[in-house]
C-alpha cells in the first residue's frame, strides 16, 4: 500500500509503535518525496497502522445503490477506493483496499445479479483498468483493460451482466490511451468501438436510453488540462450507438454552440425509447427529441451550465419530468428542465458531483459531493450524514518530534480548511 494511498484514503494514520514514531514519520515522507529512493520494508517490518480520524467525507466521484435491496450503496472515490454500507448510510467500510489501486473513476451494479460489481478505476490518481466483483465486494478480479489508466464512465446490460461498455477519458499526456470500450464475455476480452480520429479526446459520458438498452449515447471531449488550462483545445462530440456500443455515429449538430463546448454529460429521457436526451455543457443546458439529429437549448438559468469539473445530468428514472443538474449545488426542475431552483446544498457551497436514484422507486436516492456520499430515502426531504466516512483528503501533514505532536491539515474545494491536533495520549 503506497504513502499517496494512505493520506489520501484519509484521514490520518499512524504507526502504533510509539518509539518508532518518528522514524515511521521518515519513512512515510521520504516515500512520498523521495520517490526514487528505495527503502527496505525490513526498516519498518515492525510498524503497525492505526486509525486515528477524522470520520469526515472527502470528495466522492462515483454512487450505485442496488434494487430490491434499500439499504445497500456503494460509493468510489478520487483516492480512497470504493466503499460500501449494508444500514443505509449509517457506516461504511472499504471493501477494495486489496487491489491496491485507489482512484475510482466510476462503478456500476449488474441490474440483474446484484453480486456482481464492476470498477472502473483511475480519476485523480492513476487506475489500472477495470475490476469485477462476483460476490457484492467481498473479492475482486481484474477485468481487463489494464492500459487504461483513467476510466470515466461503465454501463452494465439491464439483463446480461457481461455486456459492458467503459469509456477511458485519458489525462493530459497525449499519448494517454483513451476511448470507448465494450466485452460481451464480462470482461475477458474488449473491443475499441469508438475513438478520436486523432486520438487526443476521451469519453466523457455514457447514458444508456432506460426502456431500450440499445441506445447508447456518449459525449468524446478533450480532457481537462492543469489548472489554469482546464480547456483543452479540441472539439467536443456527441455521439449515438443503436446497437448498444458496438457501432457509433455522431449526432447532428443543429441548435448546439458551434464551438467551445468543454466537458458535456449526458442523459437519456426515460420513456422515450431513446429519441429523448439532455445534454449539460458550457453553455447550458440542451435537448432533442429526435435522436440527436436536432438539439435547442431549454432554459436560460445562468445557474445551469456546465464545467470542466461538473457537467452531469441526471433524470428520474420513474419521472422524466424531472431533471437534476450537478453544480455547486444540486438543481432540480419539475418540468423537464425548463426551470430550476436550488434543492440541495447552496450555490457556491460544496460541490455536487454525481446521483444515483432508486428505479423501484424515486424516494430512494444517493448523492456524491465533494464532503461525502449522502443518502435520502424521502425524494430529498432528508439525508444522512456525511460525518461517518473517513475519505476526507488531507493535503498536509506535519509531526513534532520533540513533543509527538501531529497536526494534519486538510481542505476541500470551495468550503472551509480543517485541522487537528493529536496530542500524545493519542500517539501512545
Amino acid at each position: 500500500m503506497n504513502s499517496s494511498y494512505l493520506i489520501s484514503r484519509a484521514s490520518l494514520f499512524l504507526c502504533g509503535n510509539r518509539s518508532r514514531f518518528g522514524l515511521a514519520v521518515l519513512f512515510f515522507f521520504s516515500a512520498m518525496t523521495c520517490a526514487a529512493q528505495e527503502i527496505s520494508p525490513d526498516s519498518y517490518s515492525g510498524l503497525r497502522w492505526r486509525f486515528l480520524g477524522t470520520h469526515r467525507g472527502g470528495r466522492v466521484t462515483a454512487v450505485a445503490g442496488v434494487v430490491s435491496q434499500p439499504n445497500v450503496y456503494y460509493m468510489g472515490t478520487p483516492n480512497g477506493g470504493v466503499w460500501k454500507t449494508t444500514d443505509g448510510g449509517r457506516t461504511w467500510k472499504p471493501i477494495f483496499d486489496a487491489v491496491h489501486v485507489a482512484s475510482i473513476g466510476a462503478l456500476a451494479v449488474a441490474p440483474s445479479d446484484p453480486n456482481i460489481i464492476y470498477v472502473a478505476t483511475g480519476e485523480q490518481g492513476t487506475g489500472h483498468g477495470v475490476f469485477k466483483s462476483t460476490d457484492a465486494g467481498a473479492t475482486w478480479s481484474s477485468a481487463g483493460l489494464t492500459e487504461e489508466h483513467f476510466l470515466s464512465s461503465i454501463v452494465v446490460d439491464p439483463k446480461d451482466p457481461n455486456i459492458v461498455i467503459v469509456g477511458a477519458f485519458g489525462n493530459t499526456v497525449p499519448t494517454e490511451p483513451r476511448g470507448l470500450f465494450k466485452t460481451t464475455d464480462g470482461g475477458k476480452s474488449w473491443t475499441k468501438t469508438l475513438s478520436d480520429a486523432n486520438g487526443t479526446s476521451g469519453i466523457a459520458d455514457i447514458a444508456a436510453a432506460p426502456d431500450d438498452a440499445r441506445i447508447l449515447y456518449a459525449a468524446l471531449n478533450p480532457p481537462p488540462g492543469e489548472a489554469g488550462e482546464r480547456n483543452q483545445p479540441g472539439e467536443s462530440k456527441i455521439f449515438v450507438s443503436a446497437d448498444q456500443g458496438s457501432t457509433w455515429k455522431p449526432t447532428g449538430t443543429e441548435g448546439l454552440p458551434a464551438k467551445a463546448q468543454g466537458r458535456i454529460g449526458v442523459a437519456v429521457v426515460p420513456g422515450t425509447s431513446g429519441h429523448g436526451v439532455l445534454a449539460i455543457m458550457n453553455q447550458g443546458l440542451f435537448r432533442s427529441n429526435d435522436g440527436g439529429a436536432t438539439w435547442q437549448q431549454i432554459t436560460k438559468d445562468p445557474r445551469v451550465v456546465g464545467s470542466w469539473y461538473f457537467s452531469r445530468v441526471f433524470v428520474d428514472p420513474n419521472h422524466p419530468q424531472v431533471v437534476y443538474v450537478e453544480q455547486t449545488c444540486t438543481y432540480r426542475s419539475n418540468d423537464g428542465g425548463k426551470t430550476f431552483v436550488s434543492w440541495r446544498g447552496a450555490p457556491s457551497g460544496e460541490d455536487h458531483h454525481v446521483l444515483w436514484i432508486a428505479p423501484d422507486g424515486s424516494n430512494r436516492m444517493i448523492l456524491g459531493t465533494d464532503q461525502g456520499a449522502i443518502i435520502s430515502v424521502n425524494g430529498g426531504e432528508t439525508w444522512t450524514d456525511w460525518f461517518n466516512q473517513p475519505t476526507g483528503q488531507l493535503y498536509h501533514v506535519t509531526t513534532d518530534n520533540v513533543s509527538r505532536v501531529c497536526r494534519a491539515a486538510g481542505q476541500r474545494h470551495h468550503h472551509r480548511s480543517q485541522s487537528w491536533r493529536l496530542r500524545r495520549n493519542h500517539l501512545s
